[in-house]
């Protein structure tokens, strides 16, 4: 029995990442649909993991991508905790390029719901 659970649960871990993956790939391409030009994906640094890095113009764009069965559910999934290392992963990924803190930079949320639509939300400092 054992067993059975645990594959269950590598089962639904797998399909979550899956799931997950997907939305980020829904999410990069509406973004550069819009004139973005994709920075990076699941960039890691010390203060933590951004899922998407787009630049357009001067203009870098921070982008946490959360998936859940309906838009607003995905929406409440990001908390305060998360933007504020989200705020600090970018600064440190700015640093890392060169630009700085003074640099212009937005942080976005980008719920996706299990139909594939996706809602932005721009500057996700009001979490805070």
């Amino acid at each position: 029995m054992l067993m059975n659970t645990h594959t269950s649960n590598q089962t639904r871990g797998l399909t979550a990442h899956m799931s997950g993956l997907n939305a980020e790939f829904l999410v990069e391409r509406q973004y550069q649909s819009q004139g973005c030009t994709l920075l990076e994906k699941r960039w890691r640094g010390e203060n933590g993991e951004i899922d998407l890095i787009f630049q357009k113009d001067q203009n870098h764009i921070f982008v946490e991508v959360k998936k859940a069965r309906d838009l607003n559910t995905a929406k409440t999934r990001l908390n305060a905790r998360q933007v504020f290392r989200n705020l600090n992963a970018g600064m440190e990924y700015m640093d890392q390029v060169g630009k700085g803190a003074l640099a212009e930079m937005q942080f976005d949320l980008a719920a996706v719901d299990d139909a594939g639509h996706i809602e932005v939300v721009e500057n996700i400092s009001s979490y805070l």
